[in-house]
């Protein structure tokens, strides 16, 4: 992508932005807010801005906000792998964890397949 194109896309997306500021509480205004950044911005800015707007508001807050859209799929790793494996746990449905338990046991090597369901096993029978 040139720089005249990244540069339009940005453009595109404060606009959009701008527009929904100014129409405010209109939630389909907002839901296009979510194709617009899709399109318009790579991931990493995406992730970038939801970490600021997401450091201007207290915890317990951002997770309310995040529990109410659904886990979704997990988030790129900020801290410890297993720290945030347990929150995004905590804020999926039961059928988010079983899809992606199914999916990631499907993709483990045979050998680390047995080694999860002898420690599964071993947790059930404590």
């Amino acid at each position: 992508m040139t720089f005249v194109q990244q540069l339009s896309n940005h453009n595109r997306a404060c606009s959009a932005l701008n527009h929904a500021l100014t129409l405010g509480d209109d939630p389909e205004v907002w839901d296009c807010m979510t194709l617009v950044f899709g399109v318009r911005l790579t991931a990493t800015e995406r992730a970038c801005i939801l970490a600021s707007i997401a450091q201007t508001m207290p915890p317990d807050d951002v997770l309310a906000v995040l529990g109410s859209l659904g886990a979704a799929s997990p988030l790129p790793v900020f801290d410890e792998v297993e720290d945030d494996a347990r929150w995004w746990a905590d804020l999926a449905s039961p059928s988010e964890i079983k899809a992606w338990l199914v999916a990631c046991y499907a993709r483990l090597p045979m050998r680390e397949q047995r080694a999860f369901l002898e420690a599964a096993m071993g947790r059930a029978a404590a």
